[in-house]
């Protein structure tokens, strides 16, 4: 429908009064709702309508009602029209809201309380948003919200549950099967890692959906790394560092003397292999095969050593070992003589030895034993052709 002049309004609703009070001196009189212009007011003195303009006018602000000669004595109201122009204004002071409309953004500089209200835009606030314990919410179906209550707690609620809470000191993650997941999306995989928790099983996870390679869950103190368990599941520590017992408690002996500890860390454990060499055979090319298991600084290693056609010197003989022994059992000159092993064929005729390993050193030498004594046997002694093999246990330098 065509027009002239103003747009007419597209729905109606109940205009707002406020009544003053004039004393036949005052001209200026505060409006608890801001307007535009004149236009918007509509004036009664003595119940008659005022003519906008030239009876009176507003002040910058908006809240200012400036009469051209002073209202006389007595009561008189002005009616607030209902549409207000769709522009951007500072409401100012202090409002409470029954029902008022804006069709633009507005500024409030002081405070807003009302029992209800709804935005169709962003709400931006420059300052403190107190929402004094209200429950915060964020979907249409209004079970997805965040409430901080009295208890110094702030609750996000997720399909009307606490989900997820937060205290001053502590952070709980809440459901039937809770997770926790830290997600990395810099190489753009959104590779996961987490916890998971389920009917007393807590669950930790590096790379949880397996998209990583090499993935590792390394644990740090004081910003050095400690130990970490790598790709293929095995528990790592930092050099020269263990497993620490010393919270067992000691014991005591057969016959009830207490233990005293010296050390309570494992701080190793390998198996492996090498190949074991004498300086007492000097060619040819014997058969070895050496093997041990070493735990801590305490080390089992068998040897299975065969020459044929092989050629030997005066030398002590004896064997390379992989591991220096300590010096700190000596007994006399040798270390450890908690060794033992067997010739099969040459010179020695089959007879058992006793093996004494020098401390510091890696050269376990070979002995024969009788009844009395321990004697020493060279290299020429067994001759190019014999086979032995044997074991021995001993503390390791290291």
């Amino acid at each position: 429908m065509s027009y002239i002049g103003k747009k007419p309004t597209s729905s109606f609703g109940t205009a707002t009064s406020q009544t003053f009070t004039g004393n036949n001196s005052t001209t200026a009189f505060t409006l608890n709702r801001r307007v535009t212009a004149p236009e918007d007011l509509e004036v009664f003195v003595s119940n008659i309508q005022q003519q906008p303009t030239e009876s009176y006018t507003i002040g910058s602000t908006g809240l200012a009602l400036n009469f051209d000669s002073a209202p006389p004595s007595g009561e008189f109201y002005v009616v607030y029209r209902n549409e207000v122009e769709a522009s951007a204004i500072d409401v100012g002071a202090a409002r409470t809201a029954n029902t008022n409309t804006f069709s633009a953004a507005q500024t409030f500089s002081g405070g807003i309380s009302g029992t209800t209200g709804s935005f169709s835009g962003a709400v931006t606030a420059n300052s403190t948003l107190d929402m004094n314990g209200t429950e915060l919410i964020l979907d249409a179906d209004g079970d997805t919200s965040i409430t901080a209550d009295t208890d110094d707690q702030i609750d996000f609620k997720v399909n009307n549950i606490d989900s997820f809470l937060v205290g001053q000191d502590y952070v709980e993650v809440k459901g039937v099967h809770p997770d926790l997941y830290i997600i990395d999306t810099d190489d753009g995989s959104n590779n996961q890692a987490g916890l998971f928790y389920n009917n007393g099983v807590l669950s930790i996870s590096a790379d949880h959906s397996n998209v990583a390679n090499n993935s590792a869950m390394v644990f740090f103190t004081d910003g050095t790394e400690r130990a970490r368990f790598n790709t293929d599941g095995n528990l790592a520590f930092a050099a020269n560092k263990g497993i620490d017992f010393a919270n067992a408690s000691a014991g005591t002996g057969g016959t009830g003397a207490a233990e005293t500890s010296t050390a309570t860390v494992l701080d190793d454990y390998e198996e492996g292999t090498f190949t074991p060499s004498s300086n007492s055979v000097t060619g040819g090319s014997p058969t070895a095969v050496g093997m041990y298991v070493k735990v801590g600084n305490m080390v089992n290693i068998s040897v299975r050593f065969s020459a044929s056609g092989c050629s030997t010197n005066g030398h002590q003989f004896g064997i390379y070992l992989p591991f220096k022994a300590g010096s700190t059992q000596s007994s006399g000159s040798y270390n450890t003589w908690f060794g033992k092993g067997m010739f099969t064929s040459g010179n020695s005729n089959a007879q058992h030895r006793v093996w004494g390993l020098e401390g510091n050193g890696n050269y376990v030498d070979i002995r024969q034993q009788n009844a009395s004594n321990t004697s020493q046997i060279t290299g020429n002694a067994q001759g190019g052709n014999f086979g032995m093999h044997f074991s021995i246990t001993y503390r390791t330098k290291d």
